[in-house]
């Protein structure tokens, strides 16, 4: 049901931004951030269970769209807090998953779309895996 909702709320916030002139004009001075986790045709199941994951076919529609509409920043633009460019978007990974280096990497490299890897290092320092991982 969770899943439903999701893709419905995509849905209608999609469609508000073809349609709505003032939607699109709200995001002109706004930093943008989009958020992924895993990309993948063969998902693990906790990735496929929880909507993790993206296939790669999915991924390149996103990405395609996103550099369609809107400038993808160097997120060093953020460390030296250099001006943002209009509709200006950042694209972040979450959990360091296989087909994110995989699949998504060649995909933003070909379209020169920079992002930022987001880790969890405590099972690197602890030797450890995570709670989730164990599940």
């Amino acid at each position: 049901m969770i899943f439903k909702l999701k893709n419905l709320l995509k849905y209608c916030l999609g469609f508000l931004y073809k349609i709505n002139p003032i939607f699109r004009i709200s995001l002109r001075n706004q930093l943008t951030v989009f958020v992924f986790h895993d990309v993948s045709d063969t998902p693990s199941e906790f990735t496929r269970n929880f909507g993790l994951s993206l296939s790669v076919s999915r991924f390149k529609k996103q990405i395609c769209w996103i550099n369609e509409n809107f400038n993808v920043i160097n997120p060093e633009l953020l460390i030296t807090n250099g001006p943002l460019p209009i509709k200006a978007a950042l694209i972040t990974f979450d959990d360091g998953f296989a087909g994110v280096f995989k699949n998504a990497y060649p995909i933003l490299d070909r379209l020169n779309m920079p992002s930022v890897l987001f880790m969890n290092m405590q099972p690197q320092i602890k030797k450890s895996p995570l709670l989730s991982a164990l599940a």
